[in-house]
């Protein structure tokens, strides 16, 4: 497995959510094992001899002697939204609305292939519906769980491949549900600055490399 599908493994699998797409690539890859066994001594020591095995050969191979040469992120997409800069809207909505749709803008963008992102809203005021693509990201699928909204997003929807999209844009969107006693006013989505996100390098993007924004949310 390459460095880059470590940092890419590394976000979606630690996240509560998981996209059906990131389970598909985390099952090719070998990482998900859904019979309930670790991966024990055993297995280490014959990772370990099919490393010492192709160490001089050329290619890589994994411990079953597969070549995952051409697992490398070299050949992934690039891809640029064009902009460098985006405006960030504040979204107005009735406080009897079915739902509430609120983009979550990259305001600041050198490129990545996936992201997870931590957020906060007004639970007195809106309860947590759904997420849909956008942009940037293709796939976005989250879960509210203690006071927190998780979202993991992938640019690209298809697991066979990697895309890593660079520029200002709309990242996803989150669809929030106004409660029932929910007040006019204005409402902020806060994103949390711990958000991680994952380029086709060897390391988690540095934070604030990338910025991201949301509008408040007008309620009348």
């Amino acid at each position: 497995m390459n460095n880059n599908q470590k940092v890419l493994i590394a976000i979606i699998s630690g996240s509560v959510v998981v996209l059906v797409a990131a389970i598909i690539l985390l099952l090719k890859l070998g990482v998900i094992d859904f019979s309930g066994s670790n991966k024990d001594e055993t297995s280490k020591t014959t990772t370990s001899q099919a490393a010492d095995k192709t160490k001089n050969s050329g290619k890589t191979e994994d411990a079953d002697g597969k070549d995952t040469s051409s697992d490398s992120g070299s050949n992934a997409a690039t891809v640029d939204t064009g902009k460098k800069t985006v405006d960030v809207e504040n979204v107005v909505a009735s406080t009897s609305s079915d739902e509430v749709v609120i983009p979550i803008y990259a305001t600041k963008n050198p490129g990545f292939i996936a992201a997870r992102l931590f957020i906060t809203f007004d639970t007195n005021a809106f309860s947590f519906a759904d997420c849909e693509g956008g942009d940037i990201c293709e796939s976005m699928a989250g879960e509210f769980s203690n006071g927190k909204l998780t979202v993991v997003a992938q640019t690209d929807g298809d697991p066979e491949s990697l895309k890593c999209v660079s520029g200002a844009g709309v990242i996803g969107k989150i669809i929030l549900k106004p409660k029932k006693d929910a007040k006019p006013g204005e409402y902020t989505i806060n994103i949390s600055e711990d958000s991680e996100f994952a380029n086709l390098g060897d390391k988690l993007i540095p934070k604030g490399d990338i910025k991201v924004e949301a509008g408040k949310v007008i309620l009348k």
